[in-house]
């Protein structure tokens, strides 16, 4: 597990809280923005060159391809995130809120991302070039909410949350497989410097071998973490 509340005040470094010591690198952000109600502070990405966090060493790495290659993997991403203003969802510019690169094989990935399309925000994992993807249309909040995805490969399912509630259909993950060797890079509001998000970054949390139920994805959504 890895837990990036955001709540430096200081140094180029976000702190994972879960006592694993996946820290990640911070770069540009500006310290100490308001947080999602639950009295700490928050990271605020400027659109343009900060990135929230980046791991790309360590053992987060090595546990995440673990996970992907396993039949029956599974891992929770979930986080508060804010754009920083109504213009942000038509801005035409895709945006990040969690990346996951891999390196050999076929293309695979993991993202969430505020697309190009006007008001539209995906969540897809691609495994050996065969996509999967939530798309959610017409969203356009301009408050704090809440993102996360569910990986099963045991259930061969792949899920989609925004405020606790899923969104569209679950995704059927059977015959597919990440078929990378390695997994590269882990980034929170970017995709290696480029798609950076705009707005603010709050309480992220990379759960590694748990899917967690539906019940307790809406218990984070409506509790500050």
């Amino acid at each position: 597990m890895v837990l990036l509340p955001f709540v430096e005040q200081a140094n180029s470094v976000a702190y994972d809280w879960s006592g694993n010591e996946y820290d990640a690198v911070s770069a540009g952000v500006t310290l100490g923005a308001a947080g999602p109600g639950d009295d700490l502070p928050a990271y605020s990405c400027d659109g343009v060159n900060d990135q929230a966090g980046n791991i790309s060493s360590g053992g987060l790495l090595t546990d995440m391809q673990a996970v992907m290659v396993s039949a029956t993997g599974k891992f929770t991403f979930s986080g508060w995130v804010q754009v920083s203003g109504a213009g942000v969802w038509g801005d035409a510019n895709n945006r990040s809120i969690f990346f996951v690169q891999s390196m050999g094989g076929g293309s695979n990935l993991i993202d969430i991302i505020k697309t190009t399309v006007l008001n539209q925000i995906s969540a897809r994992v691609i495994l050996a070039g065969t996509s999967k993807t939530v798309t959610v249309s017409g969203y356009s909040n301009t408050n704090y909410f809440h993102v996360a995805i569910i990986y099963d490969k045991e259930a061969e399912t792949f899920k989609f949350f925004i405020d606790g509630v899923q969104q569209g259909a679950t995704q059927d993950l059977t015959g597919e497989a990440w078929d990378a060797t390695s997994v590269s890079r882990v980034d929170f509001g970017h995709q290696v410097f480029a798609v950076i998000w705009d707005g603010l970054f709050a309480r992220h949390r990379l759960i590694l071998d748990v899917a967690l139920a539906d019940d307790q994805i809406t218990s984070l959504a409506n509790i500050a973490p």
